[in-house]
Order: C-alpha cells, then structure tokens, then sequence
C-alpha cells in the first residue's frame, strides 16, 4: 500500500513546528516568572525550572527524531513509513509523561489548599500517578524498535487509557477548583470582589478546558483516522500546553492589580459578617480557622499590610468587629492573608 507523506512525515513535521514555537512561549513565560516573582518559594522556583529543563529535553529529543527522520534517512522508504520510531520519540514520550503528570499532581495540590480535603486530590493524584506510569511503558516499547503503526495498534489499550486518565485528572481539577472558588463568592463582599472572583473561575475554566479538550482531540483523531500519524503529529506538542498552562497560572497570580481600587476578597471569620446562612458561616469559620504561616504552601503568604475593600459595608462590619478579621487576596488561585490593625 503507497505511503502517504501527507499523513506520515508531513503530520510530525507540523506537530514539531508548533512544539517549538509553543516551547518558545513556555520559555519567555519562564523569564517572566522569575522577574516578576523573585520571592516565590524556593521549591515553587525548583518546579519552573525543572519543567523548563524537561521541555528541552523534549524539544531536543522531538528535533533529533525528525532530523534522524528527513535527513539522516531521507528518500528511504522505512523513513517515509515510520517502521521504526526513532530513539528521540521515545525520550519525548518519557518527558511528556513526566511534564503532565508533575503539573496535574501540581493542580490537584492547588484544589487541596482551596478545600483542605484529601478526597478529590488524591483522585486526580491517583490518575496523574497511572499516566506517568503508562507514559513509561510505552516509552520502552519504543525503545525496543517498534514502528509507529504497530506501536498504535499494539498498545491501543494503553495509549487511549493514558489520554483518557490526563483527560480525567484536569476535568476534576478544574471542576474541583471551581466549586470551591464559587463556594467562596457566596460569602465575598463587595461589587469588585465578585468580579474579580469571576475572572478567576474563568481562568480555570480555561485552563482545565484546554488540558482537557487537548487529550480528547488526539483521541478523536486517531479513532477517525487510525493509519495516519496526525495523533502523534498533535501529541509531540501536548507537552508544550502543559507547560504552558503551569506558567500562565502562576504567571497571572497578580490578576487583581488590573482591578481598580487594589480590591481585596474579604472574608471574615465572624459569622454574622460572613453570611446570614449560619451553615455557611461555620463551614467558612472552619475554613479558616487560626491560619498560622506554617500552615501556609506557596500560594499564601503573611502579610501585615492593611488592606481595603471598595464596599463600605464591609469596611464597616470590619470596624465593628475590631478589626480582628483575616482577610484574603486570591492572586490567581493564590491566597494571601492580611492582618488588619
């Protein structure tokens, strides 16, 4: 059967290019981070680097597999096939794996801060934990010499289980993060803290949707066109989203300075401040109970700058309490504690 280099060559060879220019984004990104961000925890700082170092591994790896491909073997008949995966492929599989899983257990622990309950976590744990395991297994394969149309055929089963798990991992993260961001607007006061709130569930909304769709569209593709290679052409660069997602979320942590007035989400820990639903106030008042910085991860910070809020109400009920409340900045996903006087 004639070989089509539209669907073979051609489908890596567009995959590739947009994983370096992606990668190119995830590198300015990068940059950005620790300019705007140079107090950030160390191992915060650790994880950004560590990412960025695996999307070179990635980049190079998916680059050699391409030259090995269109240079090194070119106007071979094996090269226009794929009969056998270069070495490179095999490495970008090991980095593709370790990159979505490390920024899905990334995720999950962001949702753990939000709602201190292990349940939903340790689910989107769990999955992200079987991905990368997947993600090893095909990889040797693939180190074994294996063509891509075998390797597709072969390991169906685990290929669609590991983009079906990454697909689970980000649609509970995203929709555990915003129940738990939503269930913060039903006691936020102020006009200006519910919008800023609501461009937070938006960013979560599209981040997840983007991780997520990203793993159903390589599926999609390759049960409508199983002997084409437009599946992988659009998995060497899934990485790259990934990535790109890690850095866009603590990127825009300072989302609120955008706000006019220096909005801060105001949330005391007096029940008759926070809601007339005396359910909602002890769930809340639990919430936050006796917050100490050792409690604290990356995303909250102590802060003994006072703070305002652009409803009067609030700053009224705020006086009347003795200023005793705690109050929080959600930069991003982030939450940073006040201390009024």
């Amino acid at each position: 059967m004639a070989v089509n280099p539209n669907d073979t060559l051609g489908a890596l060879q567009v995959g590739g290019t947009i994983m370096v220019f992606l990668f190119g984004i995830d590198t300015l990104q990068t940059y950005y981070y620790f300019k705007r961000y140079p107090n950030d925890r160390l191992w915060i700082k650790l994880l950004v680097v560590w990412i960025w170092l695996e999307e070179i591994g990635h980049t190079v790896s998916v680059l050699s597999g391409m030259y090995l491909l269109t240079v090194t073997e070119f106007g071979q008949p094996d090269a226009l096939a794929v009969t056998t995966m270069p070495i490179g492929y095999a490495w970008s599989i090991i980095f593709s794996g370790s990159v979505g899983s490390i920024v899905e257990a990334f995720y999950a622990h962001r949702m753990y801060v939000l709602s201190k309950s292990w349940y939903l976590p340790s689910i989107a744990w769990a999955l992200a934990s079987f991905r990368f395991v997947g993600s090893m297994v095909a990889a040797a394969e693939v180190f074994g010499n294996i063509s891509l149309d075998v390797f597709s055929t072969k390991w169906r089963w685990l290929i669609t289980a590991c983009f079906a798990t990454g697909a689970g991992a980000d649609l509970i993260v995203a929709g555990g993060q915003c129940y738990y961001i939503f269930r913060e607007k039903r006691v936020a006061m102020g006009q200006t803290t519910m919008r800023l709130l609501d461009r937070l569930l938006a960013y979560t909304v599209e981040t997840g949707l983007v991780l997520c769709m990203s793993a159903v569209v390589i599926l999609i593709i390759w049960g409508t066109t199983p002997h084409s290679f437009w599946w992988f052409g659009v998995f060497l660069f899934y990485t790259e989203i990934f990535a790109n997602s890690l850095m866009a979320s603590l990127n825009t942590r300072r989302v609120h300075e955008d706000v006019p007035g220096g909005t801060v989400i105001s949330l005391p820990r007096n029940p008759h401040v926070r809601s007339a639903d005396r359910s909602t106030g002890s769930r809340n008042q639990n919430f936050m109970r006796n917050l100490s910085k050792s409690e604290y991860d990356e995303d909250i910070e102590l802060s003994p700058e006072v703070s305002t809020d652009s409803s009067a109400y609030a700053r009224d009920q705020l006086q009347r309490t003795g200023d005793q409340s705690s109050k929080y900045r959600y930069f991003g996903f982030s939450r940073r504690l006040h201390q009024t006087r």
